[in-house]
């Protein structure tokens, strides 16, 4: 019984071996723990993309295209929701395409990040599932101290003007929560790399570290969000144009008792628009999740060097 166990582990060893090598012998490997500025980061982050174009589209292309699926079908049931209004079916549907878009984003980053951190997929499948697990719970904590300040400031007004000083309350607190966890970029890609690592160990001791080094943070994340602004603007143009086109109508059918001008075959047009745009998006999102990971590795190297500074000091 012994003998068969050993075998078993072994084999199943040697199966996580050789999953890892096949996930990355065509990627050009790069030093991840190694100081780097805000810009380098950015910059070696294209690098990476360009350099590795095809590969990371091979091992991603798949969960990115049904995530996207999911993301058109979200879209698309809540275009109908404004239209008809509330609806047993579109509601249904909105349900569950939002459940399969998180159980797809899991195994998006999941696999994304196996060309990252040399893990295997169900490895990463697991942590990624955790800090899901975590970013719901935070998510309807949030949702119901923004519902109980909406109780508290608003009360029971029927009607509510948009120059309320009072409404200027949620987009300031929606800012000071986004700046403060901002570390925590850093701590759950210290948690994706380093496998030995306890997520409930890092939630507060890792921030610290990531705290301490929030400016960095900032400014890498900045610049590559601008970057991907950028090209995400590009690549939304034809989703703007259907977009404005389906308000329009909205606007037509519901506020001027205007019949439905658009063709027939505009609500599949809108979902492959949908569709294809997040499809290239999942791409987008992969050079800002690199620079995430290139961060994480130049605080470590810094990290690293303080420590090494400080020791000095005290010899």
């Amino acid at each position: 019984m012994k003998t068969n166990y050993v075998i078993f582990a072994h084999c199943k060893k040697q199966t996580e071996i050789m999953e890892t090598k096949e996930m990355n012998k065509n990627i050009k490997q790069i030093e991840t723990i190694k100081n780097r500025s805000y810009t380098a980061c950015v910059s070696e982050s294209f690098r990476i993309m360009s350099g590795n174009i095809k590969t990371i589209f091979f091992h991603t292309w798949l969960y990115a295209l049904i995530l996207s699926l999911a993301i058109a079908f979200y879209a698309s049931f809540i275009t109908q929701l404004t239209f008809k209004g509330y609806d047993m079916a579109l509601s249904i549907g909105v349900l569950v395409s939002v459940i399969v878009m998180i159980c797809a984003e899991v195994l998006y980053y999941a696999r994304t990040m196996t060309l990252l951190n040399h893990q295997t997929f169900k490895k990463n499948n697991i942590r990624c599932a955790k800090i899901m697990c975590l970013y719901i719970g935070f998510s309807i904590l949030i949702g119901i101290i923004y519902s109980i300040l909406a109780f508290i400031l608003l009360g029971d007004k029927p009607t509510i003007s948009l120059d309320d000083p009072m409404l200027l309350v949620f987009p300031a607190i929606s800012l000071v929560i986004m700046l403060v966890t901002l570390p925590y970029i850093y701590v759950f890609m210290k948690y994706l790399s380093e496998p030995e690592t306890k997520l409930r160990k890092l939630v507060l001791r890792a921030y610290k570290i990531g705290f301490r080094h929030w400016g960095f943070i900032f400014a890498a994340l900045f610049l590559a969000g601008l970057c991907a602004a950028v090209c995400g603007t590009i690549v939304s143009i034809p989703l703007l144009i259907v977009l404005s086109a389906n308000t329009i109508s909205v606007i037509g059918v519901r506020y001027l008792a205007d019949p439905i001008g658009l063709p027939s075959y505009f609500p599949v047009l809108q979902f492959f628009v949908y569709f294809l745009t997040s499809f290239v998006y999942m791409y987008i999102n992969i050079f800002i999740l690199f620079t995430c990971n290139l961060i994480y590795g130049s605080i470590e190297a810094k990290e690293k060097e303080r420590k090494e500074f400080l020791l000095n000091k005290q010899q």
